[in-house]
């Protein structure tokens, strides 16, 4: 069933058969509620996940809890590909908007496949880049709505 989830998503349309099995055996599925948190900033990043039905808010959150809106994903979108930037620790909070069903599938199948093949670590490393780099203009555009929206003076 995994397989089959995996190979009709374009990150594992790179892969060779044997590769998708690899990650097919390091994938579970979660069905969670709206309001399920799948993880929280700061946490360990041992997973990254692909959304197959539903929605999962991402937020930057303080200390204290509160926090602002990133994104959303939704049904084909992935998150939490933290591993492939360096890091070891979520940058977000990701908590389920509404019923969900997703692949969580451990960081480590991913890198040890993108280690040993370099080009497919290239390949695939410029699609999550893709997808992050996309986020994060959306992210500095509604950002520059909202200091465009403040009440400026002049000095």
């Amino acid at each position: 069933m995994q397989q089959i989830a995996l190979r009709g998503h374009t990150l594992f349309q790179m892969l060779q058969p044997e590769q998708v099995a690899a990650i097919s055996d390091a994938a579970e599925e979660l069905v969670l509620e709206p309001g399920n948190q799948v993880y929280r900033h700061g946490d360990r990043a041992d997973f990254f996940y692909v959304v197959r039905e539903g929605t999962v808010a991402l937020r930057g959150e303080r200390a204290d809890g509160l926090g602002i809106h990133v994104d959303e994903v939704g049904p084909g979108e992935i998150f939490g590909a933290c591993i492939c930037f360096g890091r070891d620790s979520y940058t977000l909070s990701a908590r389920c908007e509404a019923p969900t069903r997703m692949l969580r599938i451990r960081a480590d199948a991913l890198k040890s496949l993108l280690d040993a093949d370099p080009r497919l670590g290239y390949t695939v490393q410029g699609y999550i880049s893709g997808v992050y780099f996309r986020r994060y203009i959306e992210t500095v555009t509604k950002l520059q709505a909202v200091v465009h929206s403040l009440p400026l003076t002049s000095i």
